[in-house]
């Protein structure tokens, strides 16, 4: 989505709502049809109180002759007398009844069918109001606000339950539940909002918050802990209940501690898709990106993090690296700078800007940003081995030795390392003109 909020013709996967929203129009006009929206593929189209039973009952089985017992309990605390006026009052404070939710909007019914269970698909249902069930249709008495906003038509069936034709449902595909809700919001102002305006909406997704805030506690806990497998289980057990950008975006960086960085692309993708303006969705992005050698995908997302939070040090950063990995040297040196007169005491920047310039021969005042990342984060590794490498260089035999040792002790694979430059001793010794001693040869892998 563009930032002010338009339908843009280049959102991913609007090619897809569109055709829904097409098929939707088109069997619209076939008849007269009332619409609900189911966000899983149920058995059945029933009501609560069907579904509520220990059992299925048998076929012919009246399932509302049951509820007359309820509906004569519930007369000690109404004022209504209607039976079905009371029913409707249940229905709308969450009570079990043998009503059945349609509407006649299908874009309210779309909302429904996307609003929920977001790794399984919904479905919009059409019910012909002029067909079989067309005596236990009934439009609402007395309205409440939330009644209104969702135009609700209630369908009251002897069986508790509501048979359609295949033809009368169309899928809605999990991957589109997003882009749809976001279209209905931007285009036909159809939202959490509006349709549940009223303090029992509020009630019911403060609970529902609540319930998604608790996982992704949860979630993040794991995340800092290291168990990144967990951590992407209780994000989605959060998504589920609630889609965040918070939780995707969150989810994004666990995909990628487990090394899946397609899956948290599509993860920050949808988290921008909530929040057009997520900074740290589109750096998530980058990241990703950059992890799969996409660096200039990478440097366009790292682009429009800046461009939304121009003090994003670690997007600078990051930009900087990925331009580095490009061989534009010059440009990177420019981010890392960017990023240390936002934050001088930033590690990974000096030590970024240090590499960019052993990159360009330049070894003295890579030295000295190594030095500094170093005296800010004794435990850099990385520093330790970029500066071990151009001491080699100068050649400064044992400070290279000494730089080199520290970094392997700390973990780092520095013939790795080494040879993400070389492909060997021999290759290093031939372009530098340098004959390396033996035993530091034999550090870096012969």
């Amino acid at each position: 989505m563009d930032a002010d909020n338009t339908v843009s013709p280049h959102d991913e996967h609007l090619a897809g709502v569109l055709e829904i929203l097409n098929k939707l129009a088109q069997k619209a006009t076939v008849a007269h049809y009332i619409y609900r929206g189911e966000p899983e593929l149920y058995e059945k189209i029933s009501s609560s109180f069907y579904r509520d039973l220990p059992v299925n009952p048998p076929a012919g089985f009246d399932v509302d002759q049951i509820q007359v017992d309820v509906l004569e309990d519930a007369r000690r605390f109404t004022f209504e007398s209607d039976d079905f006026a009371i029913l409707t009052e249940i229905q709308h404070y969450g009570g079990k009844t043998n009503l059945i939710d349609f509407t006649a909007d299908y874009h309210i019914a779309l909302f429904f069918a996307c609003n929920g269970r977001h790794t399984q698909d919904g479905r919009v249902i059409f019910l012909e109001r002029d067909g079989d069930m067309q005596p236990y249709i009934h439009g609402p008495r007395n309205p409440v606000n939330r009644v209104i906003a969702q135009k609700s038509v209630f369908v009251r069936p002897p069986s508790g339950y509501v048979d359609v034709a295949s033809d009368d449902i169309v899928i809605i595909p999990s991957r589109l539940k997003l882009p749809i809700l976001n279209y209905l919001r931007k285009a036909h102002g159809i939202s959490d909002e509006t349709v549940y305006n009223d303090l029992l909406g509020f009630i019911r997704y403060a609970e529902i918050d609540q319930g998604a805030h608790k996982h992704l506690f949860v979630g993040l806990t794991s995340y800092l802990d290291g168990d990144y497998q967990s951590a992407i289980g209780s994000f989605t057990e959060s998504l589920d209940i609630n889609p965040s950008s918070l939780a995707y975006n969150n989810r994004g960086y666990a995909y990628i501690g487990v090394g899946d960085y397609d899956a948290a692309i599509d993860d920050y993708s949808r988290a921008i898709a909530l929040n057009p303006n997520y900074a740290d969705a589109y750096s998530g992005r980058g990241d990703a990106k950059a992890h799969k050698g996409d660096y200039e995908n990478a440097i366009a997302d790292y682009d429009l993090v800046i461009a939304i939070d121009p003090n994003h040090v670690a997007a600078y950063n990051n930009r900087g690296v990925a331009k580095a990995n490009k061989c534009d040297y010059d440009a990177a040196i420019d981010d890392f700078s960017h990023a240390i007169a936002l934050d001088p005491n930033y590690a990974d920047a000096y030590n970024g800007r240090g590499v960019a310039k052993l990159s360009k021969g330049d070894y003295a005042a890579a030295i000295d940003d190594c030095s500094r990342a170093i005296e800010l984060e004794p435990g850099n590794a990385s520093a330790y081995s970029n500066r071990g490498e151009t001491w080699l260089h100068l050649p400064e035999w044992d400070m290279a030795r000494a730089d080199l040792t520290a970094a392997k002790d700390m973990g780092i694979d520095i013939v790795a390392s080494f040879r993400n430059a070389y492909t060997d001793v021999a290759d290093f010794e031939q372009r530098n003109g340098i004959s390396l001693p033996s035993d530091i040869a034999e550090l870096l892998g012969g």
